[in-house]
């Protein structure tokens, strides 16, 4: 979807892009830009950039031979004479992908990651652009203790507040699953002295600052989550985070070569898994294991790695992994 921005919208877009820093711009390839209306070079500006979407500022109506620096600033590109800003957004399905840069439970980190790309939309996407956004899924990065387990090799406390609404949406997650344990833990979170985040709505790319909770009850339920016997939680946002990718249709595709070099290794991937014992369809399969208490039925997904933007290095392996 490209559509064309108002000054004001414009202006907000930049600024809120001057707030992390120098602004990039990159000039647009004739074939990039056969689809952008008007002529003369054009320049891409990434304004919001993740597994799940990509959102581009297009600048349009330069004259003939117009060409910017890499970097610049929000006001020298709003005094540019006769430019049109433009926004290219393009949302995309996420069920298939999963980074491993960390190894330990990457079930929950994976949720995490996904969990802030879609409060990264619901923040600073317009709404009637942002498609529909399941309710809880972009609220549960505000829970410290699910945040705790971030994605990667860092803490992502200064990414996304604390809110009362990540406490919330993690609570209906376990009031579905009827997890008592869990309940009892997030009353006392929600009693705690220390918990008085406050719901913010942060105007630009800054990190807010934040109020935190209690260091040793964030690690005790975050601890807690990851136990076998509160599968079923982690398994209801997952189910959600499916429906959430499905309501984005929009499939990536790096050029017909590379699309059939990925479909191959699938196909190559099915194939190992269903000579080791593995029953399924890609990307879903599962197995009879041994357990604690006998055999056991263990489902698995396959998950992607693969850029997220066009930007990314081109020597980028696309690479598959089970869990």
């Amino acid at each position: 979807m490209i559509k064309t921005l108002t000054p004001q919208q414009a202006s907000a877009r930049l600024h809120a892009l001057e707030s992390t820093g120098s602004i990039p711009v990159y000039q647009m390839l004739p074939e990039e830009a056969i689809h952008v209306p008007g002529h003369g070079p054009r320049y891409l500006i990434p304004y919001l950039m993740s597994d799940v979407i990509e959102d581009y500022l297009i600048l349009c109506g330069l004259p003939e031979g117009c060409v910017l620096a890499e970097d610049v600033t929000a006001e020298e590109l709003l005094s540019l004479p006769q430019v049109t800003f433009m926004e290219s957004i393009t949302l995309y399905r996420f069920d298939r992908i999963g980074h491993l840069w960390v190894e330990d439970h990457p079930v929950i980190r994976r949720l995490v990651n996904f969990s802030l790309c879609l409060r990264n939309i619901y923040r600073f996407i317009d709404p009637e652009d942002s498609g529909e956004l399941l309710p809880f899924l972009p609220q549960l990065v505000e829970f410290a203790p699910f945040r705790y387990w971030s994605p990667i090799r860092e803490s992502i406390d200064d990414w996304a507040e604390e809110t009362p609404a990540g406490l919330t949406a993690f609570r209906h997650y376990a009031e579905k699953a009827e997890d008592q344990v869990l309940l009892e833990l997030l009353s006392r979170f929600a009693e705690a002295d220390e918990f008085t985040g406050q719901n913010r709505e942060p105007k630009t790319f800054d990190a807010p600052e934040s109020n935190r909770s209690s260091t040793f009850l964030v690690r005790r339920i975050a601890e807690e989550i990851v136990r076998p016997e509160h599968s079923r939680v982690i398994g209801l946002i997952s189910a959600d985070m499916d429906r959430q990718s499905a309501l984005f249709a929009n499939e990536r595709s790096y050029g017909p070569a590379s699309d059939l070099n990925i479909r191959s290794m699938r196909e190559e991937f099915s194939e190992a898994l269903h000579s080791q014992g593995y029953e399924g369809i890609y990307p879903d399969f599962y197995r009879m294991e041994a357990g604690d208490k006998g055999t056991v039925l263990r489902n698995y997904r396959a998950y992607e790695e693969y850029p997220f933007t066009v930007l990314e290095d081109p020597d980028f392996t696309f690479h598959i992994v089970l869990y």
